[in-house]
């Protein structure tokens, strides 16, 4: 077993106001390692409220989250989050939000006009990646699969982590694709793909990342335009980098919230079938939340969300 989510519950509002309203009640769920999993329900039923949780993004107000991989994340050996900044001073290669929000752009053109919110060394290793020969895509292997049966250990409880814990650990072992690829619009695709490996100390480690941005975007097709910003690019193409973005520090899990949901019909059937390949060949769990029948039908399993609780839903029945 990988992820399991038990007697989750979660509610918004209070009763003594008489406005408390239980989304989550009692949910259960099991996944196992590189299974692929749909989540269907109506506006409101809690899918995002879920998904927050299963990213760690939100904490229930009651119940266990359980995360096992073979792999161990690298806690503040290699990752330097913001979180492990209190003082909130700048660090070499990491992006503040002061960097960000003084980045300026001409608005017409979507092009940067001030200096670059990446750091002298990021930028250098940037263009030395784009000089690599970038004619054939990168053949991934499959991974390992632990044992099933495994039984979860108190410490692999995520609702035990510190918030900086949960930071280290998210960004490490989550990847995330949401319905609007929210891209810095004063960065490029190359670099908006790079800014979550911009914590990352361990100069080998940086330099594994950059070049597998480089052989995600020739896999998934947008390697030619790596130097455009998002105002330039369609939006097929945005969501593409996103979901690259999002594979870049290899996650193990793979949470998407109606990711084709701003799409038309032909990228919607090209972006299925991105996440399907990713899911299969590379082995990263996958979990859809969506709207979508046509998207939900192509997972392994189908669940829908009603009264706080899932239930497996057949698509064929």
């Amino acid at each position: 077993m990988f992820f399991k989510l038990n007697n989750i519950s979660k509610h918004y509002g209070s009763e003594s106001e008489g406005n408390l309203r239980k989304v989550l009640d009692g949910l259960s769920l099991e996944i196992k390692e590189g299974e692929s999993i749909a989540i269907l329900g109506p506006s409101g039923s809690g899918k995002t409220t879920l998904l927050n949780i299963m990213g760690t993004l939100d904490r229930p107000d009651s119940g266990e989250v359980y995360f096992r991989n073979d792999t161990v994340y690298s806690g503040k050996n290699n990752i330097d989050t913001h979180a492990l900044n209190p003082s909130n001073q700048p660090q070499p290669g990491i992006i503040s939000t002061d960097q960000i929000a003084a980045s300026k752009r001409d608005p017409d053109q979507n092009h940067a006009v001030s200096k670059s919110i990446f750091p002298a060394d990021v930028k250098s290793e940037l263009r030395s990646v784009t000089k690599h020969d970038a004619d054939s895509a990168h053949s991934s292997q499959k991974v390992a699969q632990p044992d099933a049966e495994s039984l979860f250990a108190p410490e692999d409880n995520l609702v035990n982590f510190s918030t900086q814990e949960l930071d280290t650990f998210r960004n490490e072992k989550i990847g995330f694709v949401f319905q609007m690829h929210h891209l810095l619009p004063q960065c490029t695709l190359f670099e908006n793909i790079l800014i979550p490996t911009l914590t990352i100390r361990d100069k080998r480690i940086r330099a594994e990342r950059l070049e597998r941005a480089r052989e995600l975007m020739i896999r998934v097709g947008i390697w030619e335009q790596r130097d455009q910003m998002p105002g330039h690019v369609s939006g097929g193409e945005s969501q593409r980098a996103a979901v690259v973005r999002a594979l870049i520090n290899k996650p193990a899990l793979l949470l998407a919230d109606e990711p084709t949901g701003a799409l038309d019909e032909d990228n919607v059937s090209k972006l299925a079938l991105l996440l399907l390949e990713i899911n299969k060949t590379d082995g990263v769990t996958l979990v859809v939340v969506t709207h979508s029948v046509a998207l939900a039908t192509r997972m392994d399993t189908v669940y829908e969300l009603k009264n706080g609780k899932l239930r497996i839903k057949d698509l064929k029945a």
